[in-house]
């Protein structure tokens, strides 16, 4: 079975202010995380391969939170 992977892509967002970027992506993570999608994270130079699962879900957040 294959599975999809979605990428959270900061240039992507839909949004010009990056707080609201960050915010975006935020809920992003949160929202793909309860669908048990795998996800991958871009934000500007740092890219986070797809993964799903709470240890994965930290290292987003936590990566968003330092941005």
């Amino acid at each position: 079975m294959q599975r999809f992977e979605l990428w959270l892509d900061q240039r992507h967002s839909g949004v010009a202010d990056p707080e609201q970027q960050l915010s975006r992506l935020c809920a992003w993570v949160l929202r793909a995380e309860q669908q048990g999608l795998d996800y991958g994270l871009r934000l500007n130079a740092l890219e986070i391969k797809p993964a799903s699962g709470e240890a994965h879900k930290k290292r987003c957040l936590q990566a968003l939170a330092l941005a």
